[in-house]
Parts: C-alpha cells; sequence; structure tokens
C-alpha cells in the first residue's frame, strides 16, 4: 500500500520533533520561574515553601552565570595559549 506524500511529510515531522536539541541551563531556569509565578500557597505554611523555592532559583541563576562567565574567561585563555603553542612549534621547526 502506497503512502501519500502528505502522510509521509507527516512522519518525517513526527519523528523529527524528538530530535529537538536540548534546552539549556538558561532556559531551564526560565520555565521554572515561570511556573513558580503561577503557583499560589493554599496556606502560610506552603506561600513560605514557596517564597524559599524562589530564592533558591534567583542564586540558582546567579550561580550559573557566575559559571558562564568564568566559561567564557577560561576558553579565552585555552585559545591564547593554543596560539601560543602553534608559535612555539611553528619556531621550533625553523
Amino acid at each position: 500500500m502506497k503512502t501519500s506524500k502528505m502522510d509521509d511529510m507527516v512522519r518525517k515531522f513526527l519523528v523529527n520533533e524528538g530530535m529537538l536539541p536540548n534546552p539549556s541551563v538558561k532556559s531551564r531556569l526560565l520555565a521554572l520561574e515561570d511556573l513558580l509565578a503561577r503557583v499560589e500557597g493554599k496556606s502560610l505554611t506552603e506561600a513560605r515553601k514557596l517564597e524559599i523555592i524562589r530564592e533558591q532559583l534567583k542564586e540558582v541563576k546567579r550561580e550559573v552565570k557566575r559559571l558562564e562567565e568564568r566559561n567564557f574567561v577560561l576558553e579565552e585563555e585555552n585559545k591564547q595559549l593554543q596560539e601560543k603553542l602553534v608559535l612555539l612549534e611553528e619556531s621550533k621547526e625553523e
């Protein structure tokens, strides 16, 4: 039994739908933050727990930012060291 072009397109779309790249840490944190903004504590205890979770999420976001900045610095240093290594190897060959 032959399938139509439309069936093929739908099948390809559905198969490729699961092939999306993993979300970044930032996007996951933003999703959590969005979810927390919609949740309200029904009791005082729940409200306090939610506030603690929100504060912890802020701290995690700050730490992720620090780690990204540090990663950028390390990548730049690595690039510079690789350039120096190439120069040293070239001068050694001469």
